[in-house]
């Protein structure tokens, strides 16, 4: 009898056990297809099919392994977004994902982009010198850079060229500004004209 019992006991365990790991399960998420358009060396726009009963959807970034919680947004209403403030020639995983009023995922995609390089003659550190001033631009190949005039603070700023200009933009108490800045490389790019001063390539 005692047998018996312990047998009985260990089969209700087990259903049990099997039950609750059924119903803790995840139900599979539905597909959804994400479509990058428009990308650009700082930016990229995706766009996903409307998914019946989505409230809002997320949309995620990444950089490798790195979630980039800055650049994410929940978005209502429609099924695009522009991502800004990305890195040139650099690598994201965009995760869209449909939650219902509940907040609850109903479906979810994803796509992986490579933003445009920057214009690869422009990289690197400029110099304009007439002593004792020393004006100097510092230009990376992911769409950074920097700018210090003489002895002045430290500026950073995100870059690129668009239509024969270079694009400054700087961001400095949640504002941001933009620069244009007139653009002429030599024919060996030892030099240019960067704004109304000729600069050296160091």
């Amino acid at each position: 009898m005692k047998i018996k019992n312990l047998i009985l006991g260990l089969f209700l365990m087990a259903l049990f056990t099997a039950s609750c790991s059924k119903s803790d399960d995840s139900p599979e998420l539905a597909s959804i297809t994400v479509t990058p358009s428009n990308v650009l060396s700082d930016s990229v726009t995706v766009q996903w099919p409307a998914v019946a009963g989505a409230f809002f959807y997320d949309v995620d970034v990444y950089k490798g392994e790195e979630y980039l919680e800055d650049l994410s947004y929940a978005v209502e209403n429609k099924t695009e977004y522009i991502i800004k403030g990305l890195l040139a020639n650099t690598e994201y995983k965009f995760v869209v994902t449909a939650n219902n009023t509940s907040g609850e995922a109903a479906a979810e995609g994803n796509v992986t982009v490579t933003t445009t390089a920057v214009l690869a003659g422009l990289v690197g550190t400029w110099q304009y010198t007439n002593s004792p001033l020393i004006i100097k631009y510092v230009f990376n190949a992911n769409g950074t850079g920097s700018y210090k005039y003489d002895t002045s603070t430290l500026v950073n700023f995100t870059w690129k060229v668009k239509s024969g200009k270079i694009l400054l933009s700087k961001t400095a108490y949640n504002i941001v500004s933009k620069q244009w800045l007139n653009y002429s490389p030599s024919s060996d790019n030892s030099s240019a004209t960067i704004g109304n001063s000729i600069f050296l390539k160091q």
